[in-house]
């Protein structure tokens, strides 16, 4: 039960009084159920937050990964004179870009 609901459920309405009255006890019981609650939202929200960082930098990572090894076969094969891995560059970028995915 959320703490509104306790309340509502705890609580009755005097006349002239434009909130609902309920006794202490209750009151903090509602307090803390309240409080409890937005904890609750607030660590799920943190938890997510985090997956989602880390799901962004892992992707950033990869996309960085792959940029480096294009431009290392691209070209340092071929100021290196390894004429043959640059004319199978785009293969050897499949390849690389298999692994990667692989590796999650």
């Amino acid at each position: 039960m959320k703490a509104k609901e306790f309340i509502n459920k705890r609580s009755f309405h005097a006349n002239g009084i434009g909130y609902p009255i309920i006794s202490f006890g209750e009151a903090l019981d509602a307090a803390d159920m309240a409080f409890k609650e937005g904890s609750d939202t607030l660590i799920n929200q943190a938890s997510q937050n985090s997956q989602k960082k880390y799901e962004l930098g892992k992707k950033e990572m990869k996309e960085k990964a792959l940029k480096l090894f294009q431009m290392f076969v691209e070209d340092y094969c071929h100021e290196a004179g390894f004429t043959e891995i640059r004319r199978e560059s785009e293969h050897y970028i499949d390849v690389f870009t298999k692994m990667l995915e692989e590796k999650q």
